[in-house]
Parts: structure tokens; sequence; C-alpha cells
């Protein structure tokens, strides 16, 4: 099947090497693309991917007997430098919109990993087997960790620690979950012409959001910045949020197309859509049928996150609790 707009060719689907992806790692392709093309769309999602993607980090910790990072605290063979190191390289993925606090006890020789954390009903640990420090005598280590939502990379001097516990110590925090990203850009044939292009494009991520969300997120952001410039719009003028209204008439061709889309359509954040589609929520039709006490009890969707969903439907002139008629 061809896909013509305006003159132009465009790729019919974006297809996965299902032989080679793995929870970490994803290599997309699509084509055909008019020359030109298929470097614009790949260095854009690039940058998108490696700035713009959501993700978990460690923002300040606290370990008992230290109260900055070059402090040596006995019996631990790292010094506070080396810890702070180490939980750099902790790998997260956060089910709150609200910063959270884990903490750790270990006692007695041996290895502190980050799978030695209290378990936490928001926080999953990706690298459970880091090894933060390493106990050379039969002391009591306690580490607390602040842990947040974030994008891109924040220096320790940006964080603010302002009402936190006497001790606290502010750390770099990188929250990209996308690692690595690569492309290459190919010749492609559409039927007698050899002019086009082939966009391959490979992910890699930590762990704590698989490929394939995190390219439909950056495809989301781009798509949410570049609404303005759309021609429907008039120059000059603000976006404009429809009202929301309670019955949905299958005659509206407009609102009924919108329900039949896919969650994704709504430009949520990734940790929204992964609780929505964990409760097989799928289509926009499927949550506009909830009403908003349905949907604050699901798992993993904080306040914040209910809030989010209420206006992405605004948007659309959609809210909770519609019902479908029919005009017969």
């Amino acid at each position: 099947m061809r896909i013509r707009w305006r003159g132009f060719e465009m790729p019919t689907r974006v297809e996965k090497d299902e032989s080679t992806s793995t929870a970490t790692y994803g290599k997309f392709s699509a084509e055909p693309f008019e020359r030109g093309f298929g470097t614009t769309i790949a260095n854009s999602l690039r940058r998108v991917l490696l700035s713009s993607i959501q993700g978990a980090a460690v923002r300040s910790l606290r370990v008992e007997g230290a109260d900055n990072e070059y402090a040596v605290i006995p019996g631990v063979l790292e010094d506070m430098t080396q810890i702070i190191l180490n939980i750099k390289k902790l790998r997260l993925r956060l089910h709150s919109d609200e910063d959270v606090v884990v903490r750790l006890e270990k006692s007695g020789e041996g290895q502190v990993c980050a799978g030695d954390c209290t378990p936490h009903q928001d926080v999953e640990i990706i690298n459970p087997d880091l090894v933060i420090a390493n106990l050379t005598s039969d002391i009591s280590f306690s580490l607390e960790l602040d842990i947040g939502p974030g994008r891109g990379y924040v220096a320790a001097e940006q964080q603010s620690i302002d009402g936190k516990p006497v001790g606290t110590i502010a750390i770099d925090s990188i929250y990209s979950p996308v690692v690595r990203v690569a492309f290459d850009v190919s010749g492609a044939r559409l039927g007698k012409r050899t002019d086009f292009e082939k966009l391959e494009l490979e992910i890699w991520t930590d762990g704590s959001i698989s490929p394939e969300l995190a390219l439909v997120e950056a495809t989301n952001i781009l798509r949410k910045h570049l609404n303005p410039f759309i021609k429907y719009f008039e120059i000059g003028r603000e976006l404009e949020t429809s009202g929301a209204a309670g019955l949905v008439v299958e005659g509206d061709n407009e609102r009924t197309s919108k329900l039949s889309k896919q969650i994704s359509f709504l430009d949520l954040s990734v940790r929204s859509e992964n609780a929505l589609r964990a409760a097989n929520i799928k289509t926009v039709g499927d949550l506009v049928q909830m009403d908003e006490a349905e949907v604050s009890s699901i798992s993993n969707l904080g306040k914040i996150s209910a809030k989010e969903l209420k206006k992405k439907l605004a948007d659309h002139g959609l809210t909770f609790g519609m019902r479908l008629a029919s005009t017969d």
C-alpha cells in the first residue's frame, strides 16, 4: 500500500527488527521518505530521545556518619566520593509524579547492593546487583535516597535541598533513560524510482523504558511542539481548548474518530501511558467511558497523573464519564 500526501510519498508503517529486539535495544525502520526527509526526521528524533524523555534519578542522599561528599566512614572501603559515583549508576523506574525516599540498612561485612534497599511501592530498581559500597568490618550502614522524576541532566549545584535533614548531600542527576541512539539513511526503491530514502533507527535504553515507548514518547514530544505551527491556526492566535460534553453522538465524525484512536494520541507521559495499558485501557474511547474515581483508582496512577489525563481529554473536547449515543 502506498500513502501519498500533497505529492509526497509517505512511510506506511514503522517496522521493528524482532530478531534483535531486547528490553533495552530496538532497531526500527521506515520507508519510503522523499530525499532529505530521512535525515531530517532521524536527527530530530535522536535529539529528543537523548535529551527529553522523562526518567527517574537520585537527587540527594544521606549516609549516617557522613556530613559531606568527601567524608570517610570507618568500616567502609569506599569514601563518600566513590559511593556517590556508584549511586549515580543506579537505574530506576518511578511510578509516582512526586519525590520519594528509599532507605537502605545493612549490617556486617560484605557488599552493599542496590537490591538491599527496602522495597518501595513506587520505585523499581532496574540494576539491583549494582554495588554501592563494601563493608570491611561489622558495622551498620544506613543510607537514604531522595528520588524524583526529571529530564536530561541536572548538576548537584542546581538541586534544591532546602528543608532536607542535616547531612543531606545533593548529587548530579542523570534522568535520561535513553543511553544511545544511532541511525542510518540508505537508498530505497518504489516502483521505477530509486531516489527515495529508508531510515533505520537504533535505540538503546537503561531498561527503565522500552525502546518502543521511548520512540513513541519522542514522536509525541515533537508533534506537540509543532502544533502551533500548523496552518489551521491563525498566526499570532493561541491554541484554543474545546469545551467538554458528556454525550458523544455516533454521527459526530470528528469525536468518533478521536475515540477510536490509541491512548498515545493524547500525548501522555510515559508513566501514565504505561499505567493505562497495564489496566487494559488501550483507546481514548475506553478511557472517556470511565468516571474520575475509577481512573484515580488505577494502579500506579497518582493524583497528578489523573489531573493530566483530565486536561488532555479537555484539550480534545472530551471528558471522563462520557457515554455513546446513537442518532437513530
